[in-house]
């Protein structure tokens, strides 16, 4: 049995202040019913919210977006910028962001692939010349979202339509989303983002920024043509906060005492010693320069011992040489690692994914790559509802507003307002997910796909494919084999198998396909050693009413013998003219052991 938890209360009444014990001494029994009260109420309160002498926790917080909230927001912003220009495991991070989570296409899902070829043409043609500042393609301006929000905390994009009624994208920096150093007392206004009464935006005000720092031109703009880049962890947040907030005292820290240890290394490389003496001063004489052998005073001479880099000296009573200390210390990998790990959690990255993977295991790896993956899947989420899907639903729009798409077919019982929403129906493709286990992950997609538990264009998705395309291309590469093969009078497995194995049976061909079913048809017939049956004969045994089929049959029938006999009849003569060699060699080395005409013979028969 477990040892029951004893409760001391002595603490408790020691604590109580001098009018409790004055209320305990006028009144006894109230003052025993007060203390009571107070033991009850230690037993069951939060002993994180009580400061004592060891702890103080707050006592007051700030709204989301209060002045003072507002401010600490823009000091990170600088604070983190700062860091990740000086500070490499924080640039680091912000590759992974972009290596993992820009997207790379767009692929419509219309129910339709001859109006899916149209979109896509399209879009990736509008993503040439996006940028209404005409420097960027649309995926360089995704990545560069990707990577100023993690740091600015978020980030925006104008959707700003041209003279020829085309939409362009301007992307704003989180900077430049109100001005910091201004002071606004509305209530509905939180920097940069004006609210209604019930708190939904209006409106987004932007500004040029000087090359001074200067804050100029603001410009309102509605919010059905700003999108607003963020990922806001409260309900009354309207402004992105640095991912780096939980951990920037911790990076900075990391890389102030990597700079200080590297100095401390550089100095102790550039010492070879100490040298200590009573007198506190250098020495008459140079210990470490050659010199004159000096005479003791009982006469001897002193000695000196010379090695091939340095010398050994004896030196006289109070001198005293203690080499520099290692640096750095046997503790500082494992501080150092410790603190990289916090970092990792302050941004939401597995560590082993941002500083590699080198002293872990097989089944850690594994669960650092899932992880990483499932962080990667948050952000990728909140990247197309706040910006890719809204972009793209835009761009779709006004183009077949302008007609310069059509609309998709209608289906069987569709509406016009139904199409219009399936020709919106697509998905942004992304890097393949993180792994180490690229034939246990393919070996799994293939055992999922054949039990209809997940589809082609998910695995193709995986791997920033489209099933679609793959199957297109396997079918022109299909095409390309079977013309090889017809021009070479070879089997189509020669050239490529595609699968692990040829089927065996009628039923295991006709599941695999026709153009297989032949090639495992005349495989099996090759194999055979006794002579076909005459396709004269098999003509004779058909009835009459089926005469006419029976003649395409045996057409097909003969066709299909004639190039397995032409293909058996090359096989042996190689394999005679190979034997033919090989008993002329024997011949000439007077080893009469095999006959070559007796054994052309044989395979002549053999071969009719």
């Amino acid at each position: 049995m477990s040892t029951p938890i004893r409760f001391d209360p002595s603490a408790v009444i020691a604590s109580a202040p001098w009018y409790e014990r004055a209320i305990s001494e006028i009144a006894p029994g109230w003052g025993v019913s007060r203390m009571e009260s107070r033991v009850r109420r230690h037993l069951f309160e939060y002993q994180a919210a009580q400061a004592d002498r060891i702890f103080a926790p707050k006592t007051h917080s700030h709204t989301a977006e209060s002045h003072k909230t507002a401010r600490d927001r823009v000091v990170m912003m600088w604070e983190t910028r700062d860091l990740v220009e000086n500070f490499a495991p924080a640039k680091q991070i912000l590759l992974k962001f972009a290596e993992n989570i820009s997207p790379s296409e767009y692929a419509p899902a219309t129910q339709d692939r001859d109006y899916d070829r149209i979109v896509a043409e399209y879009f990736h043609d509008w993503c040439r010349k996006c940028d209404f500042e005409g420097r960027h393609s649309f995926r360089k301006l995704i990545e560069i979202a990707v990577m100023t929000r993690p740091v600015d905390g978020d980030c925006g994009a104008v959707l700003r339509r041209m003279e020829d009624g085309e939409l362009r994208v301007q992307l704003v920096a989180g900077d430049r989303i109100g001005n910091p150093n201004e002071v606004v007392v509305a209530e509905n206004y939180f920097s940069g983002v004006s609210v209604d009464r019930f708190g939904r935006p209006l409106t987004y005000r932007i500004y040029r920024i000087g090359r001074s720092g200067v804050y100029t031109d603001p410009e309102e703009i509605g919010r059905d043509a700003f999108l607003h880049y963020f990922d806001p962890f409260r309900s009354d947040q309207y402004r992105g906060v640095s991912d780096f907030h939980a951990c920037l005292r911790t990076a900075r820290m990391i890389k102030d005492i990597l700079e200080a240890e590297q100095v401390g290394v550089k100095f102790a490389s550039q010492q070879a010693a100490l040298i200590f003496n009573s007198t506190g001063a250098p020495p008459a004489r140079n210990l470490f320069s050659p010199s004159a052998p000096a005479t003791l005073a009982n006469g001897e001479t002193q000695k000196n011992e010379y090695t091939e880099f340095g010398a050994l000296r004896y030196l006289q009573n109070g001198d005293k040489v203690e080499v520099m200390p290692s640096r750095p210390g046997s503790a500082f990998t494992g501080f150092t690692e410790l603190l990289m790990e916090h970092f990792a959690m302050g941004v939401g990255v597995s560590a082993g994914v941002l500083w590699g993977t080198q002293d872990y295991k097989g089944p850690s790896v594994r669960a650092e790559f899932a992880q990483a993956d499932r962080s990667f899947a948050r952000h990728k989420a909140t990247l197309c509802s706040k910006l890719l899907e809204p972009i793209r639903d835009a761009v779709l729009m006004n183009a077949i507003s302008n007609d310069e798409l059509p609309l998709p077919k209608k289906l069987e019982g569709e509406s016009s307002v139904q199409a219009l929403k399936r020709a919106l129906r697509g998905s942004f493709r992304f890097p393949a997910k993180l792994t180490i286990d690229v034939g246990r992950e393919s070996d799994a997609n293939i055992n999922e796909n054949a039990v209809g538990a997940k589809s082609l264009q998910e695995i193709a998705a995986e791997q920033d494919r489209d099933a679609f395309e793959r199957l297109e291309e396997n079918a022109q590469v299909a095409a390309e084999v079977a013309r090889l093969a017809d021009k070479y009078d070879v089997p189509e497995t020669t050239i490529r198998v595609v699968g692990k194995m040829l089927p065996s049976t009628p039923s295991a061909a006709a599941a695999a396909g026709e153009k297989v079913g032949v090639a495992a048809a005349e495989a099996q017939a090759a194999s055979v050693a006794q002579k076909p049956e005459d396709p004269t004969t098999a003509l004779a045994k058909a009835g009459p009413d089926d005469e006419e089929e029976e003649d395409v049959e045996f057409i097909t029938a003969r066709s299909a013998l004639d190039r397995i006999l032409n293909r058996r009849k090359h096989s042996m003569a190689r394999l005679a003219n190979r034997v033919e060699r090989t008993a002329a060699l024997r011949r000439a080395l007077k080893q009469s052991a095999a006959d070559a005409d007796a054994i052309r013979k044989t395979f002549d028969v053999l071969s009719n």
